[in-house]
């Protein structure tokens, strides 16, 4: 049924961590296990450097726009409209200055949300309103259109929140930056769908 629905065979996806073999991992955020394909993937980069040097770099670009090309898809949007960095810290921080850019001063973000995103926003100075969590972690949607003042400049989330696992419903929120004329900035992980 779930391959019907276009949903990932999960017995194939576990088959290329060996470590849930060997434990439960709940840690992800910073150093989770790579699957079997992405460290093969390393590998052979780094054997192509030590045996041929840099003389590979058109091919390396090459796979960069194939990859590129492969998000794009996956999330419905152009290729030229997507980044690869080097980690969320680093994303964020120009994401931040091209707010800045814009004129933007204040945001509202989650006060569950991951030190990598709320960080670059007080390094670069945001007047930033952090919505705090309910005691069963969930920040609703109306409870970010209440947080919404005339200064607002953008909405800033986590797909799911670091400090309570609450995974947002992000159709609403766009919503709400749509019909505020918002930039939407979303730290995003993938998620199976509801329903």
């Amino acid at each position: 049924m779930e391959q019907a629905l276009g949903l990932p065979d999960w017995e194939a996806v576990r088959a290329e961590f060996p470590a849930i073999g060997l434990s439960v991992y709940l840690n992800t955020a910073g150093g989770g296990p790579l699957p079997r394909s992405v460290a093969a993937a390393g590998i052979g980069f780094y054997e192509e450097m030590r045996d041929v040097g840099d003389r590979l770099w058109p091919v390396w670009l090459e796979r960069v726009e194939e990859t590129r090309a492969k998000v794009a898809n996956y999330i419905n949007a152009p290729a030229d409209c997507v980044a690869f960095t080097p980690n969320t810290s680093y994303a964020m921080n120009l994401v931040a200055g091209y707010l800045r850019q814009r004129g933007v001063t204040s945001v509202v973000s989650m006060a569950d949300s991951f030190p990598a995103i709320t960080v670059p926003l007080a390094h670069h100075g945001f007047d930033t309103t952090l919505l705090p969590s309910a005691a069963d972690g969930t920040v609703t949607a109306d409870d970010v259109r209440n947080a919404l003042t005339n200064h607002t400049g953008a909405l800033v989330v986590s797909s799911v929140e670091y400090g309570t696992g609450y995974a947002h419903e992000l159709r609403a929120l766009r919503d709400i930056c749509d019909e505020h004329r918002l930039p939407f900035v979303v730290d995003a992980r993938w998620l199976i769908p509801r329903g």
